[in-house]
């Protein structure tokens, strides 16, 4: 189980076929969202394929290994080869970054157990999302779905 904040990326392919341009802003906000988080305390990542998180801590020692496997992340062309996350791997934040605007089913199994939900998506998927924008970050749009006292906002809805 993570205390510190866990971050999953998704790179599944979304439905209506694959756009470059949102699995680079993806991967864009999940370094940056890791580098934050890690300097502030530390935190944990999941890369697609990956079974296990690896752990990034404020001294940035596994940055230069994380960075260099973001830019090879590539889209999963398996819609249904969900991230490895098992529902009770944290207690803690999870942000869960993705390419796909029906994120939920796959929100629905990792954050069973999450005090804090987040689902950040490139910003031209995020538009079309009838929830506020809780932040920005390269070129995508976080939302919290879940907050600290675990009570669950809207379902997610595309316009």
């Amino acid at each position: 189980m993570h205390s510190q904040p866990l971050i999953v990326l998704d790179s599944r392919r979304r439905v209506g076929g694959s756009d470059p341009e949102l699995l680079d802003a993806a991967v864009r906000a999940t370094a940056s969202l890791a580098l934050e988080l890690a300097r502030g305390g530390g935190c944990h990542l999941l890369l697609p394929g990956d079974r296990v998180t690896t752990s990034i801590t404020p001294d940035l020692g596994a940055w230069p290994s994380v960075h260099t496997r973001l830019a090879l992340v590539e889209e999963e062309a398996d819609p249904n080869r969900a991230p490895a996350l098992r529902p009770a791997a944290t207690r803690g934040t999870i942000v869960f970054v993705s390419v796909r605007l029906d994120a939920d089913s796959a929100l629905a199994s990792v954050g069973v157990h999450a005090s804090q939900l987040i689902l950040v998506l490139p910003r031209k998927l995020g538009e079309r999302l009838e929830l506020p924008a809780a932040f920005e970050v390269a070129g995508c749009t976080g939302f919290l779905l879940r907050t600290q006292s675990g009570r669950r906002r809207r379902r997610v809805v595309a316009a």
